[in-house]
């Protein structure tokens, strides 16, 4: 039960930093900047590319490694796109930022959120991301370390974000740099309130 609650809760908490990135306008990280192009150019909504994307990658991977597309990867991104376009379209559709100010903290806050949300999601070690399935295949298939597939999965995708007209900008950099030591920070954090016991009822 407490998986379930860690897992979903993450989920939901990610899917609100990402759309507060998206909002922000000055630079999404480079998988959402895909799928903004993508719901910008072609229709859509941003989560839904978000689905049909992870669908696509997951069927990648399926034949770089020859193993059976992970069911659960999948629900993960389809949770992640409903939530998205829960946040986008219903509680931040009304909202607009007039300022670089306003831009930035918009941004900051999401980026810290997004983190959380992370660090909450992976406590219940349930099912990765298809972006991080995508990972674990290139590391494998290539025989280069997680790291470095990781950082050709990022700029295949900021590459493709800016073929598709996504917002790739400054706030993508920030991003790349930092998402890893943020999430480590918040795992460690929410660490703590995963393992905590449960206090006993007399």
């Amino acid at each position: 039960m407490k998986r379930a609650v860690f897992y979903l809760l993450g989920l939901f908490v990610i899917a609100l930093g990402s759309s507060g990135v998206i909002l922000s306008d000055v630079g999404a990280g480079a998988w959402d900047a895909v799928f903004v192009g993508l719901a910008e150019r072609f229709g859509f909504t941003t989560g839904t590319w978000m689905i049909i994307t992870g669908f696509m990658v997951l069927v990648f991977c399926r034949m770089l490694t020859g193993k059976k597309i992970n069911f659960f990867a999948f629900l993960t991104s389809f949770l992640l796109g409903l939530m998205v376009d829960f946040w986008l379209l219903f509680v931040f559709d009304a909202i607009t930022l007039e300022t670089i100010v306003q831009q930035w903290v918009f941004f900051a806050l999401g980026f810290g959120i997004m983190c959380t949300g992370a660090g909450t999601y992976l406590q219940a070690d349930f099912a990765p991301t298809p972006i991080d399935t995508l990972m674990m295949s290139v590391a494998k298939k290539t025989k280069l370390s997680i790291g470095n597939a990781r950082l050709i999965c990022e700029g295949f995708a900021t590459l493709l974000g800016l073929l598709v007209g996504g917002p790739i900008s400054v706030g993508t950099i920030i991003i790349a740099i930092f998402i890893g030591y943020g999430v480590q920070a918040a795992v460690k954090a929410m660490g703590k309130a995963y393992n905590r016991p449960l206090k006993k009822t007399t």
